[in-house]
């Protein structure tokens, strides 16, 4: 669509013709796309869109916007940047819910979490360092990412972050499908 079809929706949705939303749903097939083709799903591609819209239009009805791209443009920048919150969000509860599973698993030792236990820290081993250093750095005794990467000779604490979570995919991966079954990794 040009430039001043992109006008003229901006201009109809300031004077209140909701009717142009129609007209903004003509770009929800290329917002899906995009997060289908990255791993989202069909509702994720509902819902992101959706806010998209209502972030969109909040800026519209602001005097002060100005327009300084297309409209496709704007929601689909807008849909893309919610998609990698949700999937850095996603990654975070990931790994989290590992190292509570582990966590739990040494200071609730019952015979099965115990089998775990140890399954988990035989696959540790097998990791071999620096995962397990910094597994064990960080998730038992306490330290810091920034202490890590001082530790560990990493560029920065963020660096530390991303290697304890590439990791912890490792260590997933490693863990037979019976065990994640029964424990719900």
């Amino acid at each position: 669509m040009s430039k001043l079809r992109d006008d003229k929706i901006l201009s109809q949705l300031r004077k209140g013709n909701k009717k142009m939303f129609h007209e903004l749903y003509l770009y929800f097939p290329m917002v899906r796309k995009m997060i289908i083709s990255r791993g989202g799903s069909e509702e994720d591609a509902k819902d992101l869109f959706q806010n998209a819209l209502i972030k969109f239009y909040k800026k519209a009805l602001s005097p002060d916007f100005q327009l300084s791209a297309k409209i496709s443009t704007y929601l689909y920048a807008i849909a893309q940047n919610q998609f990698l919150d949700l999937l850095r969000k996603k990654k975070k509860e990931q790994v989290l819910d590992i190292d509570q599973q582990v966590i739990d698993s040494e200071i609730n030792p019952t015979e099965n979490k115990s089998n775990l236990f140890n399954s988990v820290k035989r696959l540790l081993n097998e990791l071999g360092n620096p995962c397990k250093e910094l597994i064990f750095m960080h998730s038992y005794q306490g330290y810091s990412f920034t202490e890590i990467a001082e530790k560990l000779g990493y560029n920065n604490s963020n660096t530390a972050k991303q290697q304890k979570y590439k990791c912890l995919i490792r260590l997933r991966n490693m863990i037979p499908k019976e065990l994640i079954n029964e424990y719900y990794f």
